[in-house]
C-alpha cells in the first residue's frame, strides 16, 4: 500500500517545512553544490540540519536542464544515503529515480513531467506499535533489455543488499525481491550482497560467504526473475483484495 499521498503523509511532511528556513541553511557548505547527470542535466543541492522531532538532515534538490530551466524540485527530509539517477527506458522516455524521504521512491518523467511517487505504508501506521520495517532505496540501476531494475540498499540494520524491481511500468508501486531472499533467507550464510551488472540476460551479484570468509559471484536469469516478480505481484494484489 502507498502512503505518499495520504492526509497523514502529507501533513507529517508539512510539519517538516520550518527545517528548511533559511537559518538552517549549513553554513559550511557555502554556496549550492552542483553535480553534473547525464544528458547534460545537473543536480543542485541546498542542505538544511536543525533539530525537530530529533536531528534533522535534510535537502532541497533542483533538476537542472543545459539552459538553467528548472525542471523539478524536492525536498528530502532524511539525506542519509540520498540519490538519483537518470535512467533511459526502453519505452523511449527517461525518468528520474530519486527519494524524498528515508524509506520509498519517487519518479519522475522527463518527457510529461509526470511524477509518481511512493512510500510503503508499513513505515507510517495509524498506530506506532504497528512499525514495519521497509528497504531504504540507495542507488538504482535499469537494464533495458529485461526492463529490470537493481535497487542498492538495506533493511535497517541489516547487510546491504539488492531489490529486484520489474520496471517495465515505472508508475507502479514496486513489489521485489531481495537477493537475502533468493539465496539466503535466514541470513545466516551471506552478508553483504552487492550488485555487479547486468550481462548476457543476467543479474551477477557479489555476496560475502560468511562461513567461508570469502566473496562469491552468484548469477540469475533475468527472465526467471521477471516471472517470479510477476507471480509475487499477482499474489499481492489478491492479498489486498481480500
Amino acid at each position: 500500500m502507498n502512503a505518499a499521498y495520504s492526509e497523514a503523509y502529507l501533513h507529517y511532511r508539512e510539519s517538516f517545512s520550518s527545517i528548511f528556513n533559511e537559518e538552517h541553511g549549513e553554513e559550511q557548505k557555502g554556496i549550492p553544490e552542483t553535480a553534473a547527470l547525464d544528458d547534460g542535466f545537473s543536480l543542485c543541492s541546498r542542505y538544511y540540519t536543525g533539530t525537530l522531532k530529533g536531528n534533522i538532515h535534510a535537502v532541497i534538490h533542483d533538476l537542472v536542464r543545459e539552459d538553467g530551466t528548472v525542471l523539478l524540485s524536492w525536498r528530502n527530509l532524511d539525506d542519509d544515503g540520498d540519490f538519483c539517477r537518470l535512467i533511459h527506458h526502453r519505452n523511449g522516455k527517461r525518468y528520474l529515480v530519486f527519494r524524498e524521504d528515508l524509506y520509498g521512491c519517487s519518479i519522475f518523467c522527463v518527457e510529461t513531467g509526470d511524477v509518481f511517487r511512493y512510500i510503503p505504508a508499513c513505515v507510517y501506521p495509524d498506530k506506532p506499535e504497528d512499525f514495519q520495517e521497509s528497504f531504504i532505496w540507495t542507488d538504482a540501476v535499469y537494464d533495458s533489455k529485461s526492463s529490470l531494475l537493481a535497487v542498492t540498499g538495506c533493511f535497517w540494520a541489516c547487510p546491504f543488499d539488492v531489490m529486484i524491481l520489474d520496471f517495465e511500468n515505472p508508475f507502479t508501486e514496486p513489489e521485489g525481491i531481495n537477493g537475502h531472499e533468493l539465496m539466503d533467507q535466514e541470513y545466516d550464510i551471506y552478508d553483504d550482497i552487492e550488485f555487479f551488472d547486468f550481462q548476457n540476460g543476467n543479474i551477477i551479484l557479489k555476496a560475502y560467504n560468511t562461513r567461508d570468509e570469502k566473496q562469491e559471484i552468484l548469477t540469475y536469469d533475468t527472465e526467471y526473475l521477471k516471472r517470479l516478480l510477476k507471480e509475487r505481484f499477482k499474489a499481492v494484489r489478491m492479498e489486498d483484495t481480500r
